[in-house]
């Protein structure tokens, strides 16, 4: 396994900075995936190609990133990716987009999602428990509540798997 990382504390396989041309061979893997990392990236054009160009054909890229997440460092916090602008990114790279999948659960779910960092530790649990239930009642009862306020429209995340053509 091969991984890149600019904090050499992690112990990756290359010291880099993947925001620069990677030091690696063209098609030289049949999988690259990286973790909520493309909201850190100011320019992502560097890294998306990078990784289109080290990817075998029909290699594989998997990928999330956070979408309602609260602002946080490391060292920087640029973006909340759509996903249309997901789809876009990888087309306008060479990638075929073979799907996009929403996390999260509902509107309760997301909004405690946003509360967490505030809610006394002993709490999260309460909160957590009734965010999810909440979700699956309305679910379950209304046609409405599931057509507007379902992870289709309240994401916390997106998990992405894109693929370079052959």
């Amino acid at each position: 396994m091969t991984s890149i990382n600019i904090n050499p504390e992690t112990n990756p396989t290359v010291v880099g900075d993947i925001t620069k041309p990677f030091p690696l061979k063209d098609g030289e893997f049949d999988f690259a995936v990286s973790f909520n990392t493309f909201e850190h990236i100011f320019d992502f054009n560097t890294p998306m190609s990078e990784t289109f160009r080290v990817l075998k054909k029909s290699g594989r890229f998997i990928f999330s990133t956070p979408f309602l997440h609260q602002i946080h460092g490391s060292p920087d916090d640029y973006w909340r990716y759509s996903a249309s602008a997901l789809e876009n990114i990888l087309k306008n790279k060479g990638f075929t987009v073979r799907s996009i999948m929403p996390l999260g659960k509902g509107i309760f779910v997301a909004r405690y999602s946003l509360l967490y960092v505030v809610l006394p530790r002993f709490l999260r649990p309460i909160f957590a428990g009734w965010a999810w239930y909440m979700d699956r009642v309305l679910e379950t009862v209304s046609a409405r509540y599931r057509k507007l306020c379902m992870s289709h429209n309240y994401p916390l995340g997106y998990f992405v798997v894109a693929e370079k053509p052959s």
